[in-house]
């Protein structure tokens, strides 16, 4: 069992920065590629500073795929709707990462017509 007193978390700030992105008007062929999808979120997830711990991805059939890599400073996936031309990227990092590093290099490399984003501030600034 964990313990979360004062003295376990001394100095840390209990907050983060989440991102929660759609894009619209993505190519078909990259949205329902596992391979390179994987590829792009672990590149954008390295600009951010942030620590990957594991990733998972998973083709689902007929098309889309969903990308997830658990961070140590929390989480980040994707998840495609190719006959949408859509995806939806949510990514959440504590500490001094910037999640939309990310974003932006993810953007890059998918070519989006139309984005539409939400920067979520989460926790304060107290300890636990």
């Amino acid at each position: 069992m964990i313990s979360f007193n004062k003295m376990d978390v001394s100095g840390y700030s209990f907050n983060g920065k989440h991102v929660l992105a759609e894009f619209y008007g993505v190519n078909f062929i990259l949205l329902n590629d596992q391979n390179i999808l994987t590829r792009i979120m672990r590149s954008a997830i390295q600009t951010t500073g942030a620590t990957i711990i594991n990733e998972t991805s998973h083709k689902f059939n007929p098309e889309g795929v969903t990308v997830l890599f658990l961070l140590a400073e929390s989480h980040a996936s994707i998840h495609t709707y190719p006959s949408h031309s859509a995806a939806f990227i949510d990514i959440f990092t504590c500490g001094n990462c910037n999640p939309n590093l990310a974003i932006s290099e993810i953007k890059k490399a998918l070519n989006p017509t139309k984005i539409q984003s939400k920067n979520v501030v989460r926790g304060t600034s107290t300890h636990i």
